[in-house]
């Protein structure tokens, strides 16, 4: 009787890794086409881009362009971090020029997030820093607690 059973164990085992094994390779098929299409990919990034590029030459009002500026630096960060900078930089510039609190410590967030990203460590330690997490609003601690987290999970790497 115990024959049978490690035989079945086994056999099932087998079967099942056997199993495992062609959903892998199936999964690597996929990934493999995926970056073979690299190039699509970052056309159709870069085509996002310049559309909002095109729209934010179309705006005046500083709102209109922080908020823009916003889409651009969230398509850029997962990107080009140093574009993102740049635009995350003219974002501070902005919020100062409107006295907007919230504006100024979202951007420092963002900035934060990018050098962890960057491994300029010191420097997002030091944005984190400057903020005051009981003044910033609901939405910005969220933004701010998964800014450090991921932060601790690229100083770890």
């Amino acid at each position: 009787m115990k024959k049978i059973f490690y035989f079945l164990f086994f056999f099932v085992c087998d079967a099942y890794c056997l199993y495992a094994n062609s959903e892998l390779d199936s999964l690597l098929t996929v990934l493999d086409k995926t970056i073979a299409n690299r190039s699509y990919y970052i056309q159709q990034k870069e085509k996002e881009i310049q559309d909002l590029k095109d729209k934010k030459k179309e705006l005046s009002n500083l709102n209109g362009i922080y908020r823009l500026n916003s889409n651009i630096i969230r398509q850029y960060e997962s990107f080009i971090c140093d574009s993102a900078e740049l635009y995350i930089q003219e974002n501070i510039e902005i919020s100062k020029r409107l006295n907007n609190k919230d504006f100024l410590y979202e951007s420092k967030i963002q900035l934060a997030f990018i050098y962890s990203l960057s491994g300029l460590f010191v420097q997002a330690n030091d944005l984190f820093k400057s903020m005051d997490l009981n003044e910033l609003p609901v939405n910005l601690k969220v933004e701010y607690c998964w800014a450090i987290i991921r932060y601790y999970e690229n100083l770890m790497k």
